[in-house]
């Protein structure tokens, strides 16, 4: 069956804010550290060409993603992310 991948939801405007504070103790970030990171996005005005009558098609759509990593060592860190992403695809590869 022939179809595109091509970006097929698009948006009004994309916006997006993100966020780091960096900590070490005794200000020597070369041994020791903790880096705490945050970002978000939001996308408005969403158009699907395919779908845009649909009554489920969004308006918006959101993602987010919050990160923290500990130095122990000038080798060695250790951290952990979690992250979130509306999506919406209209789209089914069974045509």
């Amino acid at each position: 069956h022939e179809h595109s991948h091509a970006a097929a939801i698009t948006g009004a405007n994309l916006y997006g804010a993100d966020f780091v504070w960096k900590w070490a103790p005794d200000g020597n970030y070369k041994y020791r550290n903790f880096t705490f990171s945050a970002e978000y996005m939001l996308l408005d005005g969403v158009v699907d060409s395919k779908f845009k009558d649909e009554a489920e098609s969004p308006d918006n759509l959101t993602a987010y993603y919050v990160s923290g990593v500990y130095r122990f060592n000038p080798s060695w860190s250790a951290g952990v992310r979690y992250g979130e992403a509306e999506s919406y695809d209209g789209h089914a590869h069974g045509d």
